[in-house]
């Protein structure tokens, strides 16, 4: 069987990525073979740098640039046309990207199913007809939706009426520390990891990082994808007076990512509403204690005593953290992190995807979605 995996943008690094490359390589590994459309040549190398793993050398790649740029008003209908594209050269399609159903996509990872709200923007007004479009031709046959969260999964109940199977995103095995590991050498810094944009809402943390009575150091680890964005941080610690405890760190490998987060006491993550936070588990994977703003999917892993409610219960939670931090307590965290590692997610996806496979009668042709809808896999 082919198998078309639609994930066009692979060389921007973070948790879908690292979704992308564990999918791709356990389907390759169970024999079968594999075509990923993406945007841009790829580089192995980096990809292995990057994300701990390299695509399978079985993999195909199929690379077909960009008409329009991301978030873009009619990127959903790009979206669409690309994966109908790489759908007529495969047998089943995997979406691990769009987060919408399209009717021809067989498996869709949702990480977010932002598509299917109510629109509040332009972006989401121009794109509505074909989400009512994808909503009236869905099929009979079954489809497989993968969630990366409780929460999410529950959103996906909410919105399309559809049940989904919780498949949690994998940490790359380098974040773990093991025990035999200078875990005592901490430091008392808080370090946020993540694209450097204004979604992520960094720009809170220089004033967290103000309000804390330690003499704790603070630093932001990430990609500059808004370069407005990074100015407000940097103006922000300015402000604040902060040029000797705040630092923003760009465009590190993986390895030095890691080894920040291993001299870490704290990882401190913005006030924004995740799904899931792959960059939370693998900071407590690499033995820090997460303080999280209290809502998402982060509220299936991250302790209550370790989720703020506002900023200034942020800055508590940091100082306490500081304070109260021992081998004990970040031991804990990679205990936790450890149903997050790359074999559970592919062992998981692996016998989800075979399920799937083994109860569908016949693979979805691009003329079965015109066919009313009657059931669904995971009812």
């Amino acid at each position: 069987m082919k198998v078309g995996v639609f994930y066009p943008p692979l060389n921007y690094y973070g948790g879908a990525t690292a979704v992308t490359v564990c999918t791709v390589n356990a389907l390759a590994d169970k024999g079968y073979e594999v075509l990923l459309y993406v945007e841009n040549e790829v580089c192995n190398k980096e990809i292995a740098e990057m994300m701990g793993d390299p695509l399978n050398s079985k993999v195909r790649i199929l690379v077909v640039p960009t008409i329009f740029k991301p978030r873009w008003l009619l990127d959903l209908y790009q979206n669409g046309f690309r994966s109908l594209f790489l759908k007529y050269k495969c047998d089943l399609l995997i979406d691990i990207f769009t987060n919408f159903l399209y009717p021809w996509t067989d498996v869709v990872y949702i990480h977010y199913p932002g598509p299917y709200l109510k629109p509040k923007s332009g972006y989401d007004i121009i794109n509505y007809p074909i989400t009512l479009l994808s909503r009236a031709l869905k099929d009979s046959r079954k489809r497989l939706i993968i969630a990366n969260s409780y929460f999410t999964a529950h959103a996906i109940k909410k919105t399309l009426n559809m049940d989904a199977v919780v498949v949690y995103p994998p940490v790359d095995p380098a974040f773990f520390a093991k025990e035999n590991e200078a875990v005592t050498k901490r430091e008392n810094l808080a370090v946020s990891v993540g694209r450097i944009n204004f979604d992520k809402r960094l720009e809170t943390l220089p004033y967290i990082a103000h309000l804390t009575k330690s003499d704790a150091n603070f630093a932001i680890v990430g990609f500059v994808h808004d370069k407005t964005a990074y100015e407000l941080i940097v103006s922000e610690a300015r402000r604040f007076h902060l040029e000797n405890r705040f630092t923003i760190l760009t465009d590190l490998t993986k390895k030095n990512v890691v080894s920040i987060l291993r001299k870490a006491k704290v990882y401190l993550h913005p006030p924004v509403m995740e799904h899931f936070g792959i960059s939370i588990a693998e900071a407590m994977a690499a033995g820090c204690i997460p303080i999280v703003y209290d809502c998402g999917g982060v509220n299936e892993f991250v302790p209550a005593e370790y989720r703020y409610h506002d900023l200034e219960d942020a800055a508590k939670k940091v100082d306490k953290a500081i304070e109260s931090w021992s081998v004990k307590k970040s031991r804990k965290m990679v205990e936790i992190a450890q149903k997050f590692t790359t074999k559970a997610f592919s062992n998981e996806f692996s016998k989800v995807f075979s399920e799937f496979v083994e109860s569908s009668s016949h693979p979805l042709t691009l003329y079965d979605f015109y066919k009313p809808t009657t059931s669904y896999l995971f009812e």
